[in-house]
């Protein structure tokens, strides 16, 4: 199942802001190499 596009954009948002927040999920979040579709489908 894909998302669409708007729900992509609410996702990465979130992970952004969550990423400027917290250095423990930063360091994981930048580490993975993932594109937000792989994240999305999840």
């Amino acid at each position: 199942m894909k998302g669409t596009e708007s729900f992509k954009q609410t996702i990465h948002s979130y992970l952004e802001q969550r990423a400027s927040e917290d250095t423990l999920f930063a360091e994981k979040y930048h580490a993975v190499n993932r594109s937000i579709d792989d994240i999305v489908t999840y």
